[in-house]
């Protein structure tokens, strides 16, 4: 894609400006798709492509995506009056970062939800048979046809585990964003609508959500509820954890979801 043809899809005012900073990226379940400039972007990147990283088209799009980006970079500086080459370097300010990003790296609300990310993983291997066992019995009563309830019970499940696995990383990853923007120097202070609010209510969303589909699971793996209350647990200490850090978190407005 050209930068004219960029500059073409963003100027659309049908468009939500920045309404794809603080969604969950799950545009498959996104009725905002519409609204989103991202989506439009990425819908065109992809139409004449297969997105394979096995595929050298792939990698040829990647590296036009880089200096498409560099080039609209050069253009703002230059309206703006910014000379990007005559930045100098500043040891402070990169010393500054750095401690914001090993105090976002320590924060309890980080640690819980790293820790929670991995025995994510941890449960579904071990409760592997249990799946199989429950999936095989749903399968033989359907193909008797004697009631269409396994077939539903399977497809809820389903839907679940995609939620958790979705939400699995996004929560650590959002946290991280959130803590970083909080405490680097160039932080926004004493506005509710600054990056780090808005990346801590995304992960907020993410942590309710998961926990409400681990509830769910309870419903259908009772043999397993103490290792799903042990993941609940993780999950209710990284949001108390990242409500205590952003207590106004709740009160972002999030371009297109909460006007």
């Amino acid at each position: 894609m050209d930068k004219e043809k960029l500059k073409e899809i963003t100027s659309n005012r049908e468009f939500i400006e920045g309404i794809y900073n603080y969604c969950d990226r799950w545009c498959e379940r996104c009725s905002m798709t519409t609204r989103c400039s991202l989506f439009a972007i990425e819908k065109e990147e992809t139409a004449s492509r297969e997105l394979d990283m096995s595929n050298e088209a792939y990698w040829e799009q990647i590296g036009e995506s880089f200096k498409l980006a560099i080039e609209l970079l050069y253009d703002f500086a230059e309206e703006q009056g910014i000379d990007l080459d005559a930045i100098p370097e500043d040891e402070e300010l990169i010393q500054k970062e750095e401690e914001a990003r090993e105090a976002a790296k320590n924060h309890l609300a980080t640690q819980k939800s790293h820790t929670y990310a991995f025995q994510v993983n941890d449960w579904f291997k071990e409760n592997k048979a249990n799946i199989d066992l429950k999936t095989e019995e749903w399968e033989t009563i359907s193909n008797l046809g004697l009631e269409k309830k396994p077939m539903e019970e399977a497809k809820d499940v389903r839907n679940t585990f995609e939620i958790i696995k979705w939400y699995q990383h996004q929560i650590h990853v959002k946290i991280m964003r959130a803590l970083q923007g909080k405490l680097n120097p160039f932080g926004v202070e004493g506005s509710v609508q600054n990056d780090a609010n808005g990346s801590a209510k995304v992960a907020l969303l993410g942590i309710s959500r998961s926990m409400a589909a681990w509830g769910k699971l309870l419903n259908h793996f009772p043999e397993s509820e103490e290792s799903i209350f042990s993941l609940l647990v993780l999950l209710e200490q990284t949001k108390t954890h990242l409500e205590k850090a952003f207590p106004q978190a709740e009160d972002f407005l999030r371009p297109g979801f909460d006007d």
